[in-house]
């Protein structure tokens, strides 16, 4: 049971961590940024990464599950 909320938090974790960035940007065009596009473009890649790093975790603990059983 514990294992299954660690998991959650940890999908959780990553996908939080995938919308900070994101966040980021959203604010500081609000406010007319004025930054490079570089940095944009460096927060949207740490932003997609975590997405990835999340969605990686979750297959792979999927894979690892093995099919759903029948009811018996």
């Amino acid at each position: 049971m514990f294992e299954e909320h660690a998991r959650a938090l940890r999908y959780l974790a990553w996908f939080a961590a995938g919308l900070f960035p994101f966040g980021i940007i959203i604010e500081r065009l609000k406010q007319g940024g004025t930054e490079p596009l570089a940095i944009y473009g460096l927060l949207v890649l740490i932003g997609v990464l975590c997405m990835a790093i999340c969605h990686g975790e979750w297959r792979r603990d999927n894979a690892l599950a093995g099919p759903p059983r029948g009811r018996h």
